[in-house]
C-alpha cells in the first residue's frame, strides 16, 4: 500500500490449540518497557514490541491481527 496503517495492542489476539483466542493482558504488558504501543507504520516499514497474553504454556501458537487494514494469522511451532 502507499498510506500509514494504524495498529494497536487491542487487535492482537493469541490462541493455543483447543482454546479460543485470548486478548492481551493490558497490565502485565503495560509493566513492559518494551510493550508494543499503538503506532503509524509507513509502507514497508516495521515494529518490535511486546505484547503479554495469559494462555497456557504450549507448542503451538496462532497470532492473530484484525485490524483496519485487514486481517493475518500466523502460526509458530516450537521446539
Amino acid at each position: 500500500g502507499t498510506t500509514a496503517v494504524q495498529v494497536k495492542p487491542e487487535e492482537f489476539t493469541l490462541s493455543v490449540p483447543g482454546r479460543a483466542a485470548v486478548s492481551y493482558d493490558s497490565r502485565a504488558t503495560d509493566s513492559m518497557q518494551k510493550r508494543l504501543n499503538p503506532l503509524a507504520l509507513a509502507p514497508g516499514e516495521e515494529a518490535v514490541g511486546l505484547l503479554i497474553f495469559p494462555v497456557p504454556e504450549s507448542k503451538e501458537y496462532t497470532l492473530y491481527y484484525h485490524g483496519e487494514s485487514g486481517k493475518i494469522e500466523k502460526r509458530f511451532k516450537m521446539e
